[in-house]
């Protein structure tokens, strides 16, 4: 799942088109930090938001791209 690419209504009242930021890079890099931090540390230990802290993103972000904590280490396995 990737980003929705809304829109966004400028001070001009032109729609503007608002970057996709939730793509491909992201979920790899949330993915292989996920990843570290499980082998580290175990399950117990995942946090999402210490996962999007860590990756320099926003909880928001690690939801879009999969839905849940459990969504997130059902795409690590």
């Amino acid at each position: 799942m990737t980003g929705t690419g809304l829109s966004a209504v400028s001070s001009a009242g032109a729609s503007v088109a608002r970057p996709k930021t939730h793509d491909e890079s992201l979920r790899l890099r949330l993915l292989h930090r996920a990843a570290a931090t499980v082998f580290d540390r175990g399950t117990a230990a995942l946090s999402l938001r210490q996962l999007a802290a860590d990756v320099k993103t926003s909880t928001t972000a690690v939801y879009s791209l999969f839905g849940s904590k459990a969504g997130l280490l059902d795409s690590l396995y």
